[in-house]
């Protein structure tokens, strides 16, 4: 009796001591119909509070691409920084990348050449 009790504790408290606490979390989601194609971009930042994040990319055209990429994030007037040390593809893989966005008020834009356009905007 004794056991279960101390199980169903640890079960209880479990979520809360295991858990990572999300700072914030920005979205960008783009949608289109081309000549009978569907045209779908998502792209998901999780910054958490231990300057920890994790990114999943989702691009759908003619072929379906995919990644997820992890690593330490960091903010130094307003140009947010991060530094990615894994990303997965079909498995994860070690790089030593960064990429910086600028923060303006509750979005962040990317600054690269590619991507100027995109905003990810803040959901919390």
């Amino acid at each position: 009796m004794n056991k279960k009790i101390t199980l169903l504790v640890f079960l209880f408290f479990a979520p809360f001591m295991f858990s990572q606490e999300v700072s914030s979390e920005y979205r960008y989601k783009k949608e289109k119909n081309k000549s009978g194609w569907n045209f779908t971009e998502q792209d998901n930042i999780i910054l958490y509070s231990n300057n920890t994040f994790l990114r999943t990319y989702s691009l759908q055209y003619h072929e379906v691409i995919k990644f997820q990429e992890k690593g330490t994030w960091e903010m130094k007037n307003n140009t947010l920084t991060l530094k990615i040390e894994y990303k997965k593809v079909e498995k994860w893989i070690e790089t030593e990348i960064f990429q910086y966005y600028k923060v303006k008020n509750k979005s962040i834009i990317q600054l690269d050449n590619f991507n100027e356009n995109r905003k990810l905007k803040k959901i919390n």
